[in-house]
């Protein structure tokens, strides 16, 4: 069960990080929608 919990854990690290690393190489499109409404 442990395992379960930290690959969880794993993913969602990965995912904000794909976020951040979107946002510079797209530009962060969606962020400037939110930001600049």
């Amino acid at each position: 069960m442990v395992l379960i919990r930290v690959l969880a854990n794993l993913l969602v690290l990965q995912l904000s990080y794909a976020q951040k690393s979107s946002e510079l190489v797209i530009g962060g499109g969606d962020c400037d929608r939110n930001e600049h409404p």
